[in-house]
């Protein structure tokens, strides 16, 4: 039998149920170079510059002018440019859950509102301080996006408040209901020409006719709710790439007009329907190397969408099982996230950093089954076509390794991994080869590539050489 190309997870990851697999990407994508498919190591993260003290719960950031806003507990920071940051003044952000942060557009200086669990806030950018909310009697709003030239605030009973136009002061009457459905109303984004406005059941959109003394009217709705008040990014506000959300029936969702496409997988779909608590649920977005990336994490993982490709893969931090960036925001040409270990600190989402601050970031690489069912494979070995010769003499890995690694029976067991070099500084020669891999059962044979070493990896492609089919036999027997 030729040489048979071991079937990677490039398009699609349909994800695996014990026993049973399909391929997995986890700190790797999968993206087009030439006419090759290739997957590639996720960005790193590197720390930038000079954050909140530690041991503290991220909660959200905002980007203002040259200033980055970013919450931690009850205290709020303003980082400049160079990344040092100063505790704003002026009294304490209410409550523990993330909050939500919006700027206008007035010409002298924005304003600022922020809305925590206990209601509205004001941040002065001149005197960086958090004063009180000018306009009383809002505590029961939960959140608050920029729209069209006005603030939009929500509360859980469906009432949409609106500001004045490029104020902070609200002026009695200056409300609607998103009554589509008896619901609780959790978030509003805007979407470009509309303001999305999301609720357990019902997604309704809002635009600006110019009327007083609420500026917006109903336009559309659509039968899709939002399953819980962070599991939702993107939106003019973030990036340009649209809105992407978790709704009721546990699937993501991606805005394409006024529908709801799905994007995800029945993987993904698994893993949030599992999670314990939906309201842990924590959404962001960022870009890195022209990959556009809707990121999704719970205390128990993190899966990211790269809309680039369509494709998921998973994402952790090293000894943790979700990704520790959160709430990543654009500021000063780079993508800035909060650190969820609670070490206070701010990092940069880099395509130039292969570790995390120094952690390893585990690029792993799992193949679907190569299988004839019910015959089994015999292989006698495997070449890997991966980018070599990346070592650094003065690292402290200067002859980096991949992992081999792979199952007789489907992705059920395991072996113990074998390792490879990749290659010195310009050893380009280097061979990527695993020989004598054994007969699989007629669950076929998959295979692992797992690389920690802090330099760039690509994959593109592993060819089975002289593999063989044979009567069904299991293994062992």
């Amino acid at each position: 039998m030729p040489a048979v190309q071991i079937p990677w997870p490039i398009t699609s990851l349909p994800g695996k149920r014990p026993g049973e697999s399909q391929g997995l990407l986890v700190n790797a994508y999968a993206t087009k170079v030439a006419e090759d498919i290739v997957i590639r190591r996720v960005a790193g993260l590197k720390k930038f510059g000079v954050s909140a003290s530690p041991a503290k719960i991220p909660r959200g950031q905002l980007n203002v002018a040259d200033k980055l806003l970013h919450a931690w507990d009850n205290e709020l920071y303003v980082a400049s440019p160079n990344g040092t940051s100063i505790k704003a003044t002026g009294g304490a952000l209410y409550g523990s859950k993330p909050i939500t942060m919006a700027k206008n557009m007035r010409p002298n200086a924005p304003q600022v509102a922020i809305v925590t669990e206990n209601g509205p806030l004001a941040f002065d950018m001149a005197t960086n301080a958090l004063i009180a909310y000018p306009t009383s009697g809002y505590a029961a709003v939960t959140s608050v996006e920029y729209h069209s030239g006005y603030f939009f605030f929500t509360q859980l009973d469906g009432t949409i408040v609106a500001s004045e136009l490029q104020q902070l002061e609200i002026v009695a009457g200056s409300s609607a209901y998103a009554e589509y459905t008896a619901d609780k109303l959790y978030r509003v984004k805007s979407t470009g020409a509309a303001l999305a406005v999301m609720s357990e059941s019902s997604i309704e959109f809002w635009v600006d006719v110019g009327a007083t003394p609420f500026p917006l009217q109903r336009q559309q709705s659509i039968d899709v709710g939002l399953l819980s008040m962070w599991a939702v990014a993107g939106g003019s506000n973030e990036w340009e790439n649209g809105l992407l959300w978790v709704a009721g029936d546990w699937t993501v969702r991606r805005l394409n007009g006024y529908r709801a496409d799905i994007v995800s997988n029945d993987a993904v779909t698994r893993d949030i329907r599992a999670c314990r608590y939906y309201t842990d649920l924590r959404a962001q977005v960022y870009v890195f190397n022209a990959q556009a990336i809707w990121s999704l994490s719970c205390p128990d993982w993190t899966w990211e969408y790269n809309l680039t490709t369509g494709a998921w893969h998973k994402r952790h931090s090293y000894g943790a099982p979700a990704w520790r960036s959160s709430f990543a925001t654009w500021y000063q040409n780079k993508w800035i996230g909060q650190d969820l270990l609670r070490t206070g600190n701010l990092w940069e989402i880099d395509h130039d950093a292969f570790d995390e601050d120094g952690r390893r970031l585990h690029w792993l690489v799992e193949s679907a089954p190569l299988k004839e069912f019910p015959a089994n494979f015999r292989i006698p070995s495997i070449d890997i076509d991966m980018t070599v010769g990346l070592g650094d003499i003065d690292s402290p890995t200067p002859d980096p390794t991949v992992l081999v690694s792979w199952s007789h029976d489907g992705g059920a067991n395991w072996g113990n991994p074998v390792a490879r070099s990749m290659g010195r500084e310009g050893r380009y020669a280097t061979k990527v080869t695993v020989n004598s891999l054994g007969r699989s059962t007629a669950q076929g044979v998959m295979f692992r590539l797992e690389v920690t070493d802090p330099v760039w990896v690509q994959l593109v492609s592993a060819i089975a050489t002289r593999a063989k089919v044979s009567r069904p036999r299991a293994v062992n027997a």
